[in-house]
């Protein structure tokens, strides 16, 4: 599936963007595994569903999306993004969560 990657791909439309940054953006939200992107995101699902608040689980969210990007040793480029990163996985689990059981 494209979707995640699109969508991170445009945050990223108005930089050049090496060939580094976009494998990486590839592994971050790669949907057909278990990857970064898709355990953030149904981490933020599971919290919207114990009814924490927004604001909560965008903090919780930014915390783990740090720690991980260090980790991994992303590129500066995507460091620099985390703030629309955790806003999209935040927005997108906030729809997501309504459509659950």
């Amino acid at each position: 599936m494209t979707y995640p990657y699109s969508m991170y791909i445009d945050l990223f439309a108005e930089e050049e963007l090496t060939n580094d940054v976009k494998v990486y953006l590839y592994k971050f939200s790669d949907s057909s595994k278990m990857s970064t992107s898709k355990y953030l995101y149904y981490e933020a699902v599971y919290m919207f569903k114990k009814f924490y608040p927004k604001f909560l689980v965008h903090t919780i969210i930014l915390y783990k999306l740090k720690k991980i990007l260090k980790k991994e040793n992303a590129p500066q480029v995507v460091i620099n993004k985390l703030e629309k990163i955790v806003e999209v996985l935040v927005q997108s689990s906030a729809g997501g969560y309504g459509k659950g059981k």
